[in-house]
């Protein structure tokens, strides 16, 4: 397993370089510090590349998870498979999550050619995705019926394009840009939202997932107003939106308490996820709820959130998650 991670490690060497020109590190420095994070923490590069903002303080980033404390975390407490299933299936959870969904949509595996037909004559475009799609990938923009027929009859789903609250379409018009919401199933069996965030799309992206180089922008779990400054994957922080140009610091998201209550509500349909990430769209109507994450990423909670650790050892009776 070390073996292939080091091997992946030296295949994929732009983090090291992205990192290191931040930092004004040498690259061969950064390098050596990731190979030791790799054979005695168990992390991979992805780890820290979310994390390079934290990496030189030693004593600070063992309060981080590693992939290791990640992957134990979601096995015990996401155990059930048929449940990771259906939150893993963007159809599925469009059927399940039917009262917070208006968008239009349609299982290519189950339609025909004149009903993809119908449908781009209604809607003029259309969002296209894998249904088992993670982190934004092979999703599409598609508005001809000879972009789509290639996949009738596979796990896909064709979707009407939802359109942002204009308060949040301001911040980057290429995407939708998502509030990200954890909830929780703690101990005492109380499902509670954990932590909040926005994600703005870059420039000329379609999604907004961080892997495409967005920035998230924590948002008070409370009133949902948001924080200063937002952070990407590097931890670069920005406190002035680069499309509209105006700070983030007093922003508010509107229909905060429909967001909030959509995700709790949805969050009790599951009897053995205890930790789910949603992802719900604000627009001028109301919310609509775009996908939940089975294993919702734990890294990108830290780099808005700072370390969780000592949360999860305390809240969630856990011995040790070395």
């Amino acid at each position: 397993m070390i073996i292939r991670k080091i091997k992946n490690f030296y295949r994929d060497s732009q983090p090291i370089v992205e990192v290191a020109k931040q930092y004004g590190i040498k690259e061969r420095a950064v390098r050596f510090q990731c190979l030791v994070n790799i054979y005695i923490r168990h992390s991979n590069l992805e780890w820290y590349r979310f994390l390079s903002k934290y990496r030189y303080g030693k004593a600070y980033l063992k309060a981080f998870l590693s992939p290791k404390m990640v992957k134990k975390i979601f096995l015990q407490y996401n155990p059930s498979q048929e449940e990771i299933n259906i939150l893993n299936d963007k159809f599925k959870c469009n059927e399940l999550f039917k009262k917070y969904i208006n968008r239009a949509y349609l299982n290519m595996e189950e339609v025909s050619k004149e009903d993809v037909e119908k449908f781009l004559l209604t809607y003029n475009k259309a969002i296209l995705k894998p249904c088992d799609s993670q982190c934004g990938i092979g999703v599409e923009v598609v508005s001809k019926i000879d972009e789509v027929l290639p996949y009738l009859g596979k796990p896909y789903v064709l979707e009407e394009v939802v359109v942002n609250h204009p308060d949040l379409k301001k911040l980057s018009s290429d995407s939708l840009n998502t509030i990200r919401i954890y909830t929780v199933k703690e101990k005492d069996h109380v499902i509670r939202a954990l932590s909040s965030s926005i994600r703005i799309g870059a420039k000329g992206n379609i999604v907004d997932n961080a892997h495409f180089g967005s920035e998230v922008l924590p948002v008070d779990i409370t009133t949902g107003i948001c924080y200063p400054k937002s952070v990407n994957i590097l931890g670069e922080e920005k406190d002035t939106n680069y499309h509209c140009h105006e700070k983030y610091v007093g922003m508010k998201i509107p229909h905060w308490d429909k967001v909030i209550n959509a995700c709790l509500e949805c969050a009790k349909l599951f009897k053995h996820q205890r930790l789910i990430g949603w992802d719900v769209a604000v627009t001028k109507d109301g919310i609509e709820m775009i996908e939940a994450n089975s294993k919702p990423h734990l890294h990108l909670f830290e780099l808005t959130n700072g370390p969780s650790k000592a949360y999860f050892l305390k809240h969630w009776n856990l011995d040790s998650i070395k």
